[in-house]
């Protein structure tokens, strides 16, 4: 029920061991949607690699083939 935003600005100045801690746990799925670009940034920005994760854009595309549309 929880909901957590973290919005980054381009100065590079994070000081966020915490969330680095999360998302570089391997104990602990991270689900996005669009991972691709979601991890892309993360690693960018905070010099994390996210793993293990679940993309539901990618499960999407494997269960509802009929379709191009996977918003």
């Amino acid at each position: 029920g929880a909901i957590h935003l973290v919005q980054l600005n381009i100065d590079f100045s994070y000081h966020c061991p915490n969330l680095k801690a999360v998302l570089a746990d391997k104990k602990l799925l991270k689900i996005f949607h669009f991972a691709r670009f979601d991890v892309a940034l993360l690693y960018h920005y905070l010099g994390v690699l996210v793993e293990p994760l679940y993309c539901t854009k990618i499960a999407s595309k494997l269960t509802r083939n009929f379709t191009a549309r996977h918003g």
